[in-house]
């Protein structure tokens, strides 16, 4: 199973309550969040884990609301910075093919 990239370490943490939405629906973003822990509602998710990152990285805008259902610890990584991140995990799964 290909390795799935985690949030810089240079980028900070920070912590959202129960209920806070992180990503609006059609609402573009500067930002990927990367949940350190804690559940979200997108589905249902649990941390770690990225948070709609393939509409950053196809420059589309979420297609979905994300609400916080317990407190959680995230990471706001700028959009420029995931770039590189997912393209070498996108080179690593080619090679484990």
């Amino acid at each position: 199973m290909t390795p799935i990239p985690t949030a810089p370490a240079t980028t900070a943490s920070e912590a959202a309550p129960r209920g806070q939405t992180l990503l609006r629906r059609a609402q573009a973003s500067p930002w990927v969040s990367f949940l350190e822990s804690g559940r979200v509602v997108l589905g249902v998710l649990e941390g770690p884990c990225w948070l709609e990152a393939s509409s950053a990285v196809l420059d589309l805008r979420p297609a979905v609301d994300a609400v916080a259902d317990t407190d959680v610890v995230l990471r706001r990584v700028p959009v420029v910075m995931t770039k590189p991140l997912f393209s070498s995990a996108k080179n690593l799964a080619r090679q484990s093919d």
